[in-house]
């Protein structure tokens, strides 16, 4: 008993609200925020809560104002990432532009290429809308990058030249590449919204619906632009002319290539399965520093802002889970003597179950009042009754009156017990097996967790996608052949896979699913190769490829100078997968005696 009450007073005591180190005072003051603080709601509550800081720090300058919360976090990580994003975006928008402007010298094509993906763009996000109410952000962002596929389709038409097919109909010259890329890319996306994540769903619907609005813009809407020929002097046709000269030396015999392939094809489950994911979800934002000494300094000075990880206890009944959480708490007290957990509060702490208050009655009434009462009672020359052991018991709920802080501790059907400063997460799951109502909650190894399950599950629908990708190759072009142009995008997502593990790159949810952009632009790439191949219409569609490359690697391979890992990562891994895609596309679809523009032959 004494025991006990030392330790409920060192909980309550009164004096724990101002702390007094190194000479200074600090002063706690938590703020609980409402269900609805996110988006736009927490960037303006953030806001508004740094213009009270610094107006603090204004009128009183010896006052010091530290703060630490996920809200605060999550706002500077969004941010500053899109911050960078809109800067890279604008770098890579330039580039495009001057890239087109090289090419045909005239704005025509820019604005028919804007035209394509802002219909792709405006379509994605309206399906989102009618589907869901809403749009989640990470679907937005892989959403949007469909971008790098829609402008593909704009370029394929765009160097068209006028009267090719013997009328103005330019769409009859790319009509069966088109569609089979657009045919392979929503399979994709379909294998992809069959998950059971709503999150991945998301992204599905707003991909398809983008690029079948792309499709559709330059089937009926590009047409109606005055055509514009590609300047065969122009910077970028030159560059192209002698890179094509210098790749005609590469091709091999047809069976050597389709041995390749082959080979391509087997590495890519194999190191699939042999490269480790990296789902831990802080490994990708870029903490800011204040906000980290800040948080540390809280944690050091006042025991807050540690980890929050949590145990959960589940019964029916109230009693039943404070008996479950009397247990825990006697479970993990060794971990806290050794250190590995700095603290605990749980509601057993302020209302003991039933059964145990019961225990506590007997014990005081048996050690204390039946001992010795009568004795003090004849000293004192008072009567000293023994306590009603029938007497009614402490319920939470009488509690939470007096102190609605220990109201946090229960929600429903779950009580919880909060912990602090939890170095070895796997030690107190360890010592929680027991229970079966009992298991520790971390939010940071919960999300990360769930990341990890929606990587399974991209890995499955780009693996499904890849099958039906070599089956519909394979009757399209004959088994030999489909298999080598099936490698294309198979050995694209290979090297983004050794080339990201290479550079240091976390093979997470995030950069799959950039592996699934880059399966869909190397599809689309190895495709338009395929589909025209003949003539005068090759050299057009080796130069509507390479023109592809540069907007795609413009758009999304200076991602890859970020410091944001997330960002750096995702744009490491299309940059490589989509440089892999465009050779391999020229290379398995090449004839054996390859004849350039310039003339010369291997």
């Amino acid at each position: 008993m004494p025991e006990f009450l030392t330790d409920l007073a060192a909980k309550l005591d009164p004096e724990n609200d101002i702390v007094t180190k190194n000479d200074r005072s600090y002063l706690p003051l938590i703020v609980s925020l409402q269900s609805d603080q996110s988006g736009r709601h927490s960037q303006n509550w953030v806001d508004q809560i740094n213009r009270i800081i610094s107006d603090a720090h204004q009128n009183s300058p010896e006052l010091t104002i530290f703060k630490t919360g996920q809200i605060f976090f999550a706002v500077n990580e969004a941010a500053t990432a899109k911050s960078d994003v809109q800067t890279i975006a604008l770098i890579a928008t330039l580039g495009i532009v001057i890239m087109i402007g090289l090419t045909f010298f005239s704005p025509l094509p820019l604005i028919g290429a804007i035209v394509v993906v802002g219909s792709g763009l405006i379509a994605g996000a309206t399906a989102q809308t009618a589907f869901f109410g809403t749009i989640h952000a990470i679907a937005l962002v892989f959403g949007a990058t469909m971008i790098g596929i829609s402008i593909d389709y704009a370029l394929h038409f765009l160097v068209v030249p006028r009267g090719e097919t013997g009328s103005d109909d330019r769409f009859k010259a790319i009509r069966s590449g088109l569609g089979l890329g657009l045919l392979t890319s929503v399979i994709g996306f379909i294998a992809l919204g069959l998950s059971p994540t709503s999150l991945l769903l998301q992204i599905a619907i707003y991909s398809i619906a983008g690029l079948l609005s792309a499709y559709c813009s330059v089937k009926f809407l590009l047409p109606l632009f005055p055509a514009r020929e590609v300047r065969t002097n122009s910077p970028i046709a030159v560059i192209h002319n002698n890179l094509m000269v210098a790749l005609s030396y590469l091709v091999v015999s047809t069976r050597l290539r389709l041995l390749i392939a082959g080979l391509l094809i087997a590495a890519l489950p194999v190191t699939a399965f042999l490269v480790p994911g990296h789902d831990d979800i802080r490994a990708l934002g870029q903490s800011n520093p204040t906000l980290v000494s800040d948080a540390r300094t809280i944690s050091e000075t006042l025991g807050l802002g540690g980890s929050p990880a949590f145990i959960r206890i589940d019964g029916d009944s109230a009693q039943q889970r404070l008996e479950t959480s009397e247990a825990a708490r006697q479970a993990i007290s060794p971990l806290i003597a050794n250190g590995e957990i700095q603290g605990a509060i749980a509601l057993s702490d302020f209302v003991p179950s039933i059964a145990r208050q019961k225990a506590n009655r007997e014990l005081v009434r048996n050690n204390l009042y039946q001992p010795f009462a009568s004795e003090l009672g004849e000293a004192l020359q008072i009567s000293i009754n023994t306590p009603d052991l029938e007497a009614s018991y402490l319920i939470p709920n009488e509690v939470g009156n007096t102190l609605p802080e220990v109201t946090s501790l229960q929600a429903g059907a779950s009580d919880i017990i909060r912990l602090r400063g939890v170095s070895d997460s796997g030690a107190v799951a360890k010592i929680l097996e027991p229970f079966d109502n009992a298991r520790l909650i971390s939010p940071t190894e919960t999300i990360s967790a769930q990341f990890a399950e929606y990587r399974y599950w991209a890995y499955v629908a780009l693996g499904s996608v890849l099958l039906i990708a070599l089956f519909l190759a394979s009757l399209r072009y004959g088994v030999q052949k489909g298999i080598r142009i099936f490698s294309a995008p198979a050995g694209a997502i290979l090297f983004a896979l050794l080339g990201g593990t290479v550079l240091g790159v976390s093979i997470s949810f995030f950069t799959t699913m950039a592996m699934f952009l880059v399966f869909a632009i190397g599809a689309d790439y190895v495709l338009f190769l395929s589909e025209g191949n003949e003539g005068e219409q090759a050299a057009h569609t080796q130069l509507a490829v390479f023109l592809s490359l540069i907007s795609s690697v413009l758009a999304f391979g200076l991602l890859a100078t970020s410091p944001i890992p997330l960002v750096s990562d995702i744009g490491t891994v299309i940059a490589i997968g989509l440089v892999g895609a465009w050779f391999l596309a020229f290379w398995m679809t090449a004839p054996t005696k390859l004849t350039t523009t310039t003339g010369r032959a291997n």
